[in-house]
């Protein structure tokens, strides 16, 4: 497991205060990323599957 590399760390965060969310993280370092193409499934179970692609090239 030593040798494992993250190349993209992404949060969905619901927010009672978005414009107070997004400050948030901004001040954390982290940066928006408007360009994916996503879309979520419901499993019957009741799971949440959140399925996207990047629309640029990494």
């Amino acid at each position: 497991m030593a040798n494992l590399i993250c190349e993209e760390l992404k949060a969905y965060v619901p927010a009672k205060d978005y414009p107070l969310s997004i400050a948030f993280y901004q001040q954390m370092g982290f940066e928006l990323a408007w360009h994916m193409i996503d879309f979520v499934v419901y499993d019957p179970s009741g799971v949440l599957w959140r399925i996207g692609q990047n629309s640029e090239p990494m």
